[in-house]
């Protein structure tokens, strides 16, 4: 998948059941649906999902991020509420970005987090002990994780 004026590479890990998508460039509104579209293949449609987002660009309001996960068609219809999404990011305007779609996302039904830690990305998204809501799991990351 090609976005507008940048790239994205999928990695499937099926040893952890991740699908990886890097996302280098600019990213604008239209290529949202094409990011989640990555990880809707029939054989990883159960995978939890990393987006690193760290060499992106996003030229996205907060009214698309607000809107897109009630208005998807691909994640509505594609199993998303099912699995966990990580949203890997600098601390940047990214950041606040993601934070918000974090937070919306969230109010409709999905499982993502943003993180700025690689590391702790990918224990959220393969400790199933934990869901993104218990106050455990962060107090497990501050104890065994250093980034």
């Amino acid at each position: 998948m090609r976005l507008s004026n940048g790239k994205t590479d999928v990695v499937v890990l099926d040893d952890l059941q991740l699908v990886r998508v890097n996302i280098s460039g600019e990213m604008v509104a239209a290529d949202l649906e094409g990011c989640y579209s990555a990880r809707s293949t029939p054989d990883v449609r159960s995978y939890n999902s990393l987006y690193d987002f760290r060499n992106c660009i996003f030229h996205t309001s907060i009214f698309d991020l607000y809107n897109f996960p009630r208005t998807s068609p691909q994640m509505q219809a594609g199993g998303c509420k099912t699995v966990k999404v990580a949203l890997l990011t600098n601390r940047d305007e990214n950041y606040e970005k993601l934070k918000f779609y974090e937070t919306t996302s969230n109010n409709v039904g999905f499982n993502s987090k943003v993180f700025t830690c690689e590391q702790k990305a990918i224990i959220w998204l393969t400790n199933h002990n934990f869901s993104q809501s218990e106050t455990d799991f962060d107090s497990f990351q501050k104890n065994n994780v250093t980034c």
